[in-house]
Order: structure tokens, then C-alpha cells, then sequence
């Protein structure tokens, strides 16, 4: 089975309480990488720098974290495990974003997992 696998967004809905990560992160890319993910029949998950990997429905509140490089080795560790079924991890990305601690944390659990990692432009 195949991952698809984006980072979060600084853009979010300020709706109170918690709402599904799909609908917090208010970034066209998430948008697109699930709606491909459906239609290859791939999971899904975003990469929160604060909660981890995350299912389009998971229930999350509003925050401001942005992963720093020194979180790399700890959400690694978290999301490790999570990724461990997968027979590939795709990594969505758009070129134009600071996301470096978000990839290096993806494509360091796919290879302690030996999982073939590929990145992807929007």
C-alpha cells in the first residue's frame, strides 16, 4: 500500500474547538494531494509539526508551530511506526515552502522503516 504524505500549513481556520485537520489546513495543496491520494487509493496523512502524522478526519484545535531542525529526531520516533506498513511513501511538496524538518523527518522514518521514499511537486 502506498503513503501520501504532505506537511501542514501555516494558514488555518480559526474555527473554535477542534475540527478535522482537512478542514484546519486552509493550503489548496493538502486539498490536491488528498484528492489524488482517493483517486490512487492511497492513505493519507499530513505532517503536523506539533501533532505528527495526521488522518484528514483527526480532530485538531487551532496552533501556531512551525518543526524546527532540532524536532527532527523526536517526530521522526513518533511517526516512524505509523509509516512502517507502507511499501512506499510519497512526500507531496510545493517548492516555494521552507519545509526542510518536515522532510528530513519523512524520508528518515522511511529509510528506519527501508521503505522507498519519493518526493512530488505541486
Amino acid at each position: 500500500m502506498i503513503c501520501f504524505v504532505t506537511y501542514c500549513s501555516k494558514d488555518k481556520s480559526h474555527v473554535p474547538g477542534d475540527i478535522p485537520a482537512i478542514e484546519r489546513y486552509l493550503d489548496k495543496r493538502i486539498q490536491i494531494v488528498q484528492k489524488n491520494s482517493l483517486s490512487l487509493e492511497a492513505d493519507f496523512f499530513i505532517l503536523s509539526g506539533r501533532f505528527g502524522l495526521l488522518e484528514a478526519d483527526h480532530r485538531i484545535p487551532w496552533y501556531d508551530h512551525l518543526m524546527k531542525n532540532e524536532e527532527v529526531e523526536r517526530m521522526t520516533i513518533k511517526v516512524t511506526p505509523l509509516l512502517s506498513q507502507y511499501s512506499e511513501i510519497v512526500f507531496w511538496i510545493d517548492p516555494h515552502d521552507f519545509i526542510e524538518p518536515y522532510q528530513q523527518t519523512i524520508e528518515a522514518a522511511a529509510a528506519n522503516s527501508k521503505i522507498p521514499f519519493r518526493l512530488e511537486q505541486i
